[in-house]
């Protein structure tokens, strides 16, 4: 998916549960798929799209680039493009702290980390209301057999 794909897709995309429900496929699967070379070469693609919009007097130099995707494959296999996109958009906002006219390997892997972070909050949040839900639901059905039952009783004692 190239830069512009991801950006058209997550316009509207402000809260990470928005960027969970995209569904994108996560690179680890990517991975698989389409192979490593053919993958860090679209983690960089986006790298670099993001490194020349920001207009940084001291942006990411290719061996830098190279080093990001590589990290992020090994270290996030687990996040997709919108993910990538979403942190990028959120640096730029800066949610993660200034950016002093200069990017480097610590600070955007420290901006994946700390999504990272929110991102496993927001999925085992997600994760215990389904639960909650699903035992809300059991213990509903287990009322309306109980109801049932007494209803059958009752009709027996009153057919006899």
């Amino acid at each position: 998916m190239s830069p512009k794909q991801v950006a058209q897709e997550c316009r509207l995309v402000r809260r990470i549960e928005q960027v969970i429900e995209l569904n994108h496929p996560p690179v680890g699967q990517l991975r698989r798929e389409l192979g490593e070379t053919q993958l860090l070469a679209l983690i960089k693609i986006h790298l670099i799209d993001f490194n020349e919009l920001l207009d940084l007097r001291k942006p990411l130099g290719e061996r830098q680039i190279d080093k990001i995707a590589e990290v992020l494959l090994e270290q996030f296999p687990s996040l997709s493009f919108a993910d990538i996109h979403f942190v990028f958009n959120q640096a730029m906002l800066g949610a993660y702290g200034e950016l002093y006219e200069s990017l480097n390997i610590s600070k955007v892997m420290s901006w994946f980390k700390v999504y990272f972070e929110e991102r496993t909050k927001v999925f085992g949040e997600r994760s215990r209301l389904q639960a909650d839900s699903h035992k809300s639901q059991g213990a509903q059905r287990k009322i309306l057999e109980i109801k049932e039952l007494e209803d059958f009783y009752k009709r027996v004692r009153n057919e006899t």
